[in-house]
């Protein structure tokens, strides 16, 4: 490795904090002279991996939080939970085979779970179109363990270990309280995708659809289970993917971005006919902000809890936010994103290999100067090798933060 400073040598960066490799390797007057930090891919990195267990309903944006996860060698996926919800259980368990078959890694192990909600509802909400849903798989690699006790036996193997990020409804995990009263407070932490905080709804007046595909489960997770991270809809909602990010995210020419070209492609297209600012992709920002919490611009502990009975507003979410319940706080509130640096961290995700350590990533992908000219043209087919760079920018020389990947609070 060539670095800008004539006093700095690779073992001093690998060691290193990333929030300094970045002032080794780069001039000190700005973005203008930032070159991107480059490391081979058999180096070791000290940090330890952050063991996660998705739990999914893999639809089109939850195959995005799995391919983040997948791009980066610091994350180790022990399991991938699958639950009723955008589809059936079964054709959740068929979609996630085919994210892990399209980026190489049939090696993490899946688990089918929940059929219903624990009333015994089904709901399900997406209609797939796209070449990247019709490729076959082989189920029988599924392992035959049920969701829910694989659940517990891992947090179990591994206590105050586990990473769960929950972008389905909840009842894989409701189910597994219900079998351990102890595993809730077993893990590091959890993140969830769902519910609302503005009485917006998406299937419902007033509800978002995972806590409304199961009110009683969310309502458990969110009583037994401790450290817990919600982003809601609404603020999904408010921060988009601009279409000239999207265009060169599924046009990157490497088989991640194929299989997202594929599969997103149909979907997105009444969005942008409608005249919609950008993409979203909901699963795919809550894996963003485990991987990197300075992605959360702001956040707001709160008690919260879920609507049961209530005849129009069944499976909103109750956030207290005065304190009028008298209840302590279960849960932070993500309140606003940084976009950029999810931009970021979705162009790792279609790098021809993943040989950054995840920890902060960020660096303002699309505020590079190197990548001004080539960032606005997405006709290309094949992704400027100024762009991939750029997004390997480890750290914004303005941001001073020392997170580090699934930094708890």
């Amino acid at each position: 490795m060539t670095s800008t400073s004539s006093d700095v040598n690779i073992e001093d960066i690998v060691d290193s904090p990333i929030s300094d490799q970045l002032a080794m390797s780069t001039a000190s007057d700005g973005l203008a002279d930032l070159q991107p930090v480059k490391l081979v891919s058999n180096m070791s990195f000290k940090q330890p991996k952050l063991k996660v267990i998705l739990d999914v309903d893999t639809g089109i944006d939850d195959s995005h939080a799995i391919m983040l996860a997948l791009a980066h060698h610091n994350v180790e996926i022990l399991a991938i939970t699958c639950a009723n919800g955008n589809v059936n259980v079964d054709l959740v368990v068929e979609n996630t085979l085919r994210v892990l078959k399209a980026c190489g890694r049939e090696d993490i192990p899946v688990y089918r779970g929940a059929e219903r909600s624990l009333l015994g509802n089904t709901s399900q909400f997406e209609n797939f179109s796209g070449e990247a849903w019709n490729t076959p798989v082989d189920t029988s690699v599924v392992q035959k363990e049920h969701a829910a006790n694989a659940i517990i036996r891992i947090i179990n193997n591994f206590p105050g270990e586990v990473t769960v990020v929950a972008i389905a409804p909840l009842t894989n995990l409701a189910l597994a309280m219900r079998l351990d009263s102890t595993v809730g407070r077993k893990i590091k932490d959890l993140y969830i995708m769902g519910g609302n905080i503005e009485a917006r709804g998406r299937v419902s007046p007033c509800a978002e659809f995972n806590f409304y595909n199961d009110p009683e489960a969310a309502q458990v997770v969110l009583k037994e289970f401790i450290n817990i991270t919600i982003l809601p809809y609404e603020v999904c909602r408010k921060f988009l993917l601009p279409w000239d990010f999207f265009d060169i995210w599924t046009n990157a020419g490497t088989p991640a971005s194929e299989f997202i070209r594929r599969s997103v492609l149909e979907s997105a297209k009444p969005a942008r006919v409608a005249g919609r600012e950008g993409y979203r992709s909901c699963d795919g920002y809550c894996m963003a902000l485990v991987l990197d919490r300075s992605v959360v611009h702001s956040a707001e502990p709160v008690y919260a809890t879920v609507e049961l009975s209530g005849q129009l507003t069944r499976g909103q979410m109750v956030v207290d936010w005065d304190g009028l319940l008298g209840q302590p706080c279960n849960a932070l509130i993500v309140k606003e994103l940084d976009i950029g640096k999810i931009q970021a961290l979705f162009m790792l995700m279609v790098r021809p290999q993943y040989p950054i350590p995840v920890q902060q990533q960020s660096g303002y992908f699309a505020q590079c100067p190197a990548t001004q000219s080539q960032w606005s043209s997405a006709e290309s087919s094949v992704l400027p090798q100024a762009c991939l760079d750029a997004a390997a920018l480890l750290y914004d020389t303005n941001n001073n933060s020392s997170n580090s990947i699934g930094a708890s609070r």
